[in-house]
């Protein structure tokens, strides 16, 4: 009988322990153009948690940029992983050097190969610079339809 009260009490433990988790971050893709991106790097510079992220890409090419909230800051990166990725990657190098953006190269936890720009300025300002970084390193033009993707705790 010991046993069995002991193995309820844990049961009904797991149960709440289980209700209690929080649920796996969602993502939420919506559509637009580039004249969109302001919203979304405002949202970045507001967010008090610092793994949101927004990533943008270019609907018929797939070419993509990632973005991440710092102090005061918002981190653009682009993975050099793929092929695609390291074939455009001396192009958007040479578009942000003109830009005067720092690279900084990075490592991920599995060894791949980030560059991250660190931006600063106000959400049209770096919006600017993303149309400019779309268009020469990926030949996209501002009016084309591009995903916004981001977590679900980012507050647009």
């Amino acid at each position: 009988m010991k046993y069995v009260a002991i193995i309820i009490v844990f049961g009904i433990i797991l149960i709440f322990w289980m209700m209690k988790r929080p649920s796996p971050s969602t993502n939420i893709k919506n559509q637009g153009s580039l004249s969109e991106a302001p919203r979304y790097l405002e949202a970045l510079l507001k967010s008090q948690d610092s793994d949101s992220y927004v990533i943008i890409t270019h609907e018929a090419s797939g070419h993509f940029l990632q973005f991440s909230p710092g102090e005061n800051i918002i981190q653009m990166d682009f993975p050099v992983i793929t092929k695609k990725q390291r074939d455009k990657s001396d192009v958007i190098k040479e578009s942000c050097s003109k830009l005067g953006l720092v690279l900084k190269v990075t490592n991920g936890t599995d060894g791949s190969m980030f560059y991250d720009w660190d931006m600063s300025g106000t959400p049209e300002e770096m919006c600017k610079i993303i149309i400019q970084v779309f268009s020469e390193a990926f030949g996209t033009k501002p009016e084309d339809n591009f995903v916004f993707e981001h977590d679900e705790y980012l507050i647009i």
